[in-house]
């Protein structure tokens, strides 16, 4: 089965602090930071893992933190609007357990545009989708996807992995549900913080760029 989890990326150090720093690469890694997540009722995408998927957002407490929106009385709202960008995190592809494809630097919830593009992708040459670094490219197969991660690490070989086109629209389009009801979820939270139900619709489909 082919899956796309769209996730939140969740930096150690900004929820326990910089003693994430002397933990993480250590073997203690992984159960350290697993116990830390099930305090907040959270299971990672896979152990140690710093991208949470959206399905694990859900209490409000949590959902106000990665938000981090300047108050009402720190910033005009106008001002508020236009810096906000989606979500650091993105999209992580999986075949059953298997994880064929981890997030990349630079990428977040709005990606999901480009992952859509595959859904009608014909062409047999490489096609770059602009997600990120490193680079990502695909191309058509007779029913198949290939896609294929070059490193910025020369000494690195590229990550080449083929999926069915037909599963991977499926993905896409149950990973859009995903983000369409994790923005639901936003919407009271911001709208606690703003009192105004129209900029609070517009702030979350910023933030998962929807």
């Amino acid at each position: 089965m082919i899956r796309l989890e769209p996730t939140i990326e969740f930096a150690p150090w900004d929820w326990i602090g910089e003693k994430a720093h002397d933990v993480i690469g250590t073997p203690q890694w992984n159960t350290y930071w697993d116990k830390f997540l099930s305090t907040i009722s959270i299971v990672p995408t896979y152990s140690g893992s710093w991208y949470i998927s959206v399905d694990e957002i859900k209490q409000s407490e949590t959902i106000q933190k990665i938000l981090q929106i300047p108050s009402n009385n720190e910033l005009p709202i106008n001002d508020i609007v236009k810096k906000l960008t989606a979500l650091t995190g993105g999209y992580m592809l999986f075949e059953n357990d298997k994880v064929l494809f981890n997030p990349q630097c630079c990428c977040d919830l709005g990606d999901l545009a480009y992952w859509k593009e595959l859904i009608d992708l014909k062409s047999e040459s490489w096609h770059n989708l602009a997600m990120g670094h490193a680079m990502m490219y695909a191309k058509k197969e007779g029913d198949d996807i290939v896609l294929k991660e070059v490193s910025e690490n020369i000494n690195y070989q590229p990550i080449i992995e083929k999926v069915d086109q037909n599963h991977l629209q499926m993905a896409i389009l149950t990973a859009e549900q995903k983000v369409s009801a994790f923005k639901k979820r936003i919407v009271p939270v911001v709208n606690k913080m703003y009192n105004d139900p129209k900029l609070s619709n517009i702030i979350s489909e910023k933030l998962t760029g929807q």
